[in-house]
């Protein structure tokens, strides 16, 4: 019955698309699924007989957040940006570190992370980021040459002076053109 139940436990963490790795207390793995060794572990590593998760992972973020968990119960989620095995420039990915309860006595024996990487979401963040950026300061720039050309014909409809009023009107609407 456990046998089944830890066999059923392992397919579905080798079957779920994030990294998945769980850690004693004292942060030694104990399990990891294929997809967190792909992203983090050399060959030596995945068949080294002990290993610990400051020798898989270096980054004081992901360290400090299994502690966290370890030290207080709590769930812990943070962002982080790691190198990988499978691409040269760094990947960000949201972590979470979730405590692994004994059923009855409910004391703490070891934490899981899950590495579920967001570095496709956070380009598509930076490629919005920069389109609104460009797209104001293309809306602006016409639009304050407007309101300066437009403010100074007011004052000069009120003083009589329209000898640049048709001047002033052509800038205008090349402006507007412009926008639309």
């Amino acid at each position: 019955q456990f046998l089944q139940a830890q066999e059923e436990s392992q397919a579905f963490m080798s079957a779920v698309a994030e990294g998945l790795v769980s850690v004693s207390l004292d942060e030694k793995i104990l399990y990891f699924n294929s997809q967190f060794a792909a992203q983090f572990l050399s060959n030596e590593q995945v068949n080294a007989p002990i290993l610990r998760l400051k020798d898989a992972i270096r980054s004081s973020d992901v360290l400090e957040g299994f502690a966290n968990t370890i030290e207080s119960g709590k769930v812990h989620r943070f962002t982080v940006k790691l190198n990988t095995m499978v691409d040269v420039a760094p990947r960000f990915f949201a972590v979470s570190v979730n405590p692994i309860r004994n059923e009855k006595t409910k004391e703490i024996y070891a934490v899981v992370g899950i590495f579920h990487d967001i570095t496709e979401l956070k380009k598509v963040e930076q490629i919005r980021i920069d389109f609104v950026g460009n797209a104001s300061h293309e809306l602006r720039t016409p639009l304050t040459s407007i309101k300066g050309y437009v403010d100074t014909l007011q004052e000069d409809i009120k003083t009589g002076q329209l000898e640049q009023a048709g001047k002033f009107l052509n800038i205008v609407s090349r402006n507007i053109d412009r926008l639309m």
